[in-house]
């Protein structure tokens, strides 16, 4: 200011800061737990061991109860990875219509024969979500598949079982489809292709929001895949339908202090 033929420069330094708390709306990891429930179709089965003197028989035509488990972490809405037990096992009698070659033992044609297949699956994945277009978001990862499988033959008192357990890496394609505030579809592909066998599964679902932490779905999938390679001649078509519950934990909001000056 200007005092009387003199002009003095006042400086200004502010006597107090106050603490401005807001809310942030997200933490950066949110995790996610998917219960899903329902029931398998297996519409063919068949396996050969081994390959170049065993015998192909079929265990198709079976229904059973099954469910799946995900666990899912997803970092700043962008980065996901998620964690998937799909266990799938079932018991089957049949009557052969012909001798079976199967593993070290001969099992006789009309002979009352029970069956065990079981295919555990343990999936880890690492998912990228892609800004939204519109109402579609679409994302793509990598999947690290372990599979836990046994095919067991029993024929009176003489069971011969073979197991096998290897790793599978599969691609996983995904987008989710916001129809309207509370409904949206989710479509997901995870698969692979090598010479010696193939690996596909493939979900759709319509979800219901109830509220920011609880989703209820439902929707159907088609598995197929198998292998030949010299120990074993397998593949197998599955398709399930299922009723899904996912639940987004809750989380207590940060509060961040923001300073402003007065």
């Amino acid at each position: 200011y200007i005092q009387g033929n003199e002009r003095l420069l006042v400086h200004v330094k502010p006597e107090r800061v106050l603490d401005n708390e807001v809310d942030e709306d997200k933490p950066d990891i949110v995790w996610k737990i998917d219960v899903q429930g329902g029931t398998v179709s297996v519409l063919s089965n068949f396996s050969q061991i081994p390959t170049d003197i065993g015998t192909e028989f079929n265990l198709g035509g079976k229904t059973i109860a099954n469910y799946r488990i995900y666990l899912s972490g997803i970092i700043k809405d962008k980065h996901e990875i998620r964690f998937l037990y799909a266990p799938l096992e079932y018991d089957v009698g049949f009557t052969p219509e012909n001798d079976i070659q199967f593993a070290d033992s001969l099992f006789l044609m009309g002979t009352d024969t029970d069956a065990l297949y079981k295919f555990n699956s343990y999936r880890l994945s690492y998912i990228y979500h892609f800004d939204k277009v519109g109402k579609v978001q679409f994302r793509l990862g990598f999947t690290a598949k372990i599979r836990d499988a046994e095919t067991a033959l029993t024929q009176g008192s003489r069971t011969e079982s073979f197991t096998d357990v290897g790793f599978v890496p599969l691609i996983h394609l995904g987008a989710k489809i916001e129809l309207t505030k509370k409904l949206s579809l989710d479509a997901e592909v995870e698969g692979s292709w090598a010479p010696q066998g193939y690996a596909f599964d493939n979900r759709l679902s319509l979800g219901y929001k109830i509220n920011k932490n609880l989703t209820l779905s439902a929707g159907a999938g088609y598995l197929d895949g198998g292998a030949n390679v010299p120990t074993v001649n397998t593949f197998a078509r599955l398709f399930y339908g299922f009723g899904k519950v996912t639940y987004t934990i809750p989380f207590k909001k940060k509060k961040k202090k923001n300073k402003k000056l007065y």
